[in-house]
Order: C-alpha cells, then structure tokens, then sequence
C-alpha cells in the first residue's frame, strides 16, 4: 500500500492522501465490484480498480481510494465494506468512530477504507486458522 497524493491534480491544501492498494490473486479479497460501483454518485467516484503490474511482471489489482472523496461516498464505501465483514466485525453494524484517525484530531477517509480492507483480511485469517 502507499499513500500519496494523485499525480497531476491541483488538490488544495488539507486534501487528505490518495491510497493505493495492490491486491494480489494469492489471498481473497472482499468482492468490491459493487462497492465501487454504488460508490459513484454523480461524476465522482470514491475508489477504482486498474490493472498493475507488479514488481516481478506479474499482473495485479491496484486499487485507487481517492483523497478528495466526499464524507458521503466514503460513509457508503465504509458502510458496504464494514458489512461484508459480517458477524466477524461485531454487533452493532456502526464502523468504529477510530476508522481513519491520526494525529490528534485529524481524519482520512482513505485511510480509514484501507484500515477496514486490512481489518477483512486479518479477520478472514484468523477465520481460515481457527478453521
């Protein structure tokens, strides 16, 4: 994963960093496809897929969860993704208010979707051991 900011576009300043997240085929990902689709409202999206090559040549997702996504796009991604967690997340249904905090008091949606991504695979782990 790296966080930086999207190459070419005049973000003001305070824009929170863009992730990238590359998925590779040798572990199970949520299925995103929905997620990224229902996450466009209007012309903006909060995240997108694009094929990578990774550092060996071999192909990879790399997903783009974007810096200037709106607090409502993001509450819709973290909401789908939180929910394909399951009963694994705990009761409640609500993303924890932590999701995406540094600092003292600042926030970053797109840390916070890929704190829930690292949050599915850590728990999809423990499922598989335990299994």
């Amino acid at each position: 994963m790296r966080f930086a900011p999207v190459a070419g576009r005049g973000d003001p300043p305070g824009t929170p960093l863009s992730a990238e997240l590359l998925l590779r085929p040798t572990i199970d990902h949520p299925e995103l496809g929905e997620v990224i689709e229902g996450a466009a409202l209007g012309d903006a999206t909060a995240m997108h897929l694009r094929l990578h090559r990774d550092d060996d040549g071999r192909p990879v997702d790399a997903l783009h969860v974007h810096g200037y996504v709106s607090p409502e796009e993001s509450s819709v991604v973290k909401k789908a993704i939180w929910e394909r967690l399951g009963p694994r997340a705990g009761e409640g249904g609500l993303t924890p208010e932590a999701l995406g905090r540094y600092g003292e008091a600042d926030t970053s949606d797109p840390l916070a979707i890929t704190q829930l991504l690292l949050l599915y695979h850590l728990l999809d782990a423990d499922h598989r051991q335990a299994a």
